[in-house]
């Protein structure tokens, strides 16, 4: 008693496997269990080697901002994290557990916890462990010029401590950074906090890489951080970040989730309801023009706005997996909501996702097919390029199927490309046609998508571009659906929810989400949704279910047709 006793055990454990982020491998955890007296201390372990390795051709004064795991260079698919919830202490282990599993299933495998947040509870970490999400961790500074007294550098060297000592024996703890966006405001890269902070990371959790700051303006590979709005194609095309930490469009939430938060008779969209909850109603100018909606129709304003953020962020991912090695990795702001809004997360407040989460997760596929043009909006011809992506390994014999189609489900263009593909990025070559005329409603859908050898779908992807605007988009005719279930037991309660739906009528239905309206919404993950059927084409929507005892009925909603089964 009165001492510190401090005991140094070294031990051999042979049968340990190494832990794997997301898309790479297994998460293998271990429990360590430490016994002195009658008093017992448990807590989870994995094991794996991380170095940050300089990216391909990159200068020698920029940072190393490659992930590199047992190995294996990592391309980093990231989600910036904000405290999921402003009132602190109702986040819980539940609800950590949902919203990391959620980046999980899309695809996802690194967290940058912004330094405007929180140092977050140890069940976020733990989660993390599990799902095989990287951290990112960022000393809470933002957005601000810091003191630089002897005092308050001091009481941050107490703070920086016990956030290390918390963090440290996470496998997986990734990145230690100073602070979001502090050289912005003044800050220099030698201000005594940045300089205390990479002391203590050196001394408490040897090897673990440090960033002064997100992004680090005084050394060149990230840059300035965004855009954070609407950008056409060929914006995208140019933007090159050695890492893109941070880049986002605003989107708004699922019309159930808004009726929660805005009274129903506040005039949309300009309501004093709709501006406390960051509905961006200005940045909405450039989308209203190509769209038309009928402004006072929360529905159309919020399909709208779910387009336009699944369209940006799915083809900015895109774009920046084409890119490695050259780029290591791309981070979506952001992922998750502190409170109610129609701001710049693909989850909502309520956990649920938008439009946007789904379209990413086949950006975050192992292989992909990248369509790069310069605009969703075609105005006589299109030209686009394809490419093949695997960031994993070589895929042989794999066909690529490139089709353009109008909103009948007619052929426009068809181009396939068939070969072996080895590993990194494949141009396939160039898709082109050209528009005599305007659509049929003003409207093209591409389809592209990777048959194996067997002839099997492994991969796919769809988007909706205007022709020339997307202003006849809501005059779409109504198309009917078909539905039949089935239900997969997997045992302790798991559970998978197959719905086969077919488009019986004469029109594509576009954006078709599936539902289960009476189910408790954390425990239904889906795999796919807000799709495009044609007419006479079937679609498999598919639902993890995970202590769901009562399924009730499954709810279709496209904005141009619907069922109840």
């Amino acid at each position: 008693a009165g001492r510190k006793n401090v005991l140094e055990w070294d031990f051999c454990f042979p049968e340990a496997e190494l832990w794997y982020p997301n898309n790479y491998g297994e998460q293998r955890l271990y429990t360590l269990t430490l016994t002195l007296q009658g008093d017992e201390f448990r807590r989870q372990v994995g094991f794996r080697d991380l170095q940050m390795l300089r990216n391909p051709d990159s200068c020698d004064e920029s940072y190393p901002l490659t992930f590199c795991i047992n190995g294996t260079s990592i391309f980093a698919r990231g989600l910036n994290w904000v405290p999921a919830d402003m009132i602190f202490s109702r986040t819980d282990a539940r609800l950590y557990e949902r919203e990391v599993r959620l980046a999980k299933e899309a695809g996802f495998n690194l967290f940058r916890v912004w330094g405007g947040g929180v140092i977050e509870k140890e069940e976020f970490y733990d989660a993390c462990d599990r799902h095989g999400i990287l951290v990112w961790q960022e000393f809470p500074h933002a957005c601000c010029q810091y003191p630089s007294d002897q005092r308050y550098i001091a009481e941050k060297a107490v703070e920086g401590e016990a956030v290390i000592r918390k963090l440290r024996n996470h496998v997986s703890m990734a990145m230690y950074c100073g602070g979001n966006e502090m050289l912005y405001y003044g800050e220099v890269p030698f201000h005594p906090i940045y300089l205390k902070y990479g002391e203590l990371v050196g001394k408490l959790a040897p090897g673990m890489p440090y960033h002064i700051c997100s992004p680090d303006q005084s050394r060149p590979g990230e840059r300035d951080h965004g855009p954070w709005n609407y950008e056409e194609h060929e914006f995208w095309n140019s933007h090159r970040r050695l890492l893109a930490s941070e880049l986002g469009c605003p989107g708004w939430a699922e019309l159930e989730s808004i009726d929660r938060f805005i009274p129903p008779n506040e005039p949309c969209p300009y309501g004093q309801s709709w501006q406390f909850h960051f509905s961006h109603c200005k940045s909405n100018a450039r989308q209203l023009e190509l769209f038309k909606p009928q402004v006072s129709s929360r529905r159309q304003m919020c399909d709208m706005n779910m387009l336009v953020q699944a369209d940006q962020l799915e083809y900015a991912m895109g774009h920046y997996r084409k890119l490695f090695p050259e780029a290591s990795g791309c981070f979506i702001w952001q992922y998750n909501e502190s409170w109610p809004t129609n701001a710049y997360s693909i989850l909502d407040f309520y956990s649920r996702p938008k439009m946007a989460y789904y379209h990413i997760s086949h950006s975050n596929k192992p292989i992909m097919v990248f369509l790069e043009d310069a605009s969703w909006c075609i105005k006589g011809n299109y030209t686009g390029e394809l490419y093949f992506v695997s960031d994993r390994c070589g895929v042989n014999d794999a066909k690529v199927v490139f089709q353009a189609m109008d909103i009948t489900g007619r052929i426009i263009c068809q181009n396939e490309f068939e070969d072996d593909y080895p590993q990194g990025t494949t141009r396939l070559g160039t898709v082109e046609f050209s528009l005599d005329s305007s659509p049929e409603y003003g409207v093209v859908i591409m389809k592209y998508y990777v048959l194996d050898e067997h002839g099997n779908i492994i991969w796919e992807q769809e988007r909706l571009y205007g022709a020339p605007d997307f202003s006849q988009v809501w005059q779409i005719p109504k198309t009917s659906l078909e539905c039949s279930i089935s239900l997969e037991e997997h045992g302790n309660d798991a559970k998978t929810l197959n719905a086969i739906v077919e488009n019986t009528g004469k029109y594509t239905a576009v954006f078709v989400r599936a539902d289960l309206p009476g189910c408790e919404l954390y425990g239904v993950y889906w795999e796919d949704n807000y799709r495009m059927i044609a007419p006479g084409e079937k679609y498999v929507f598919r639902a993890k279910l995970s202590d769901v005892t009562d399924i009730g009925r499954l709810s279709l909603r496209g904005w141009n047709a619907d069922a109840l089964v």
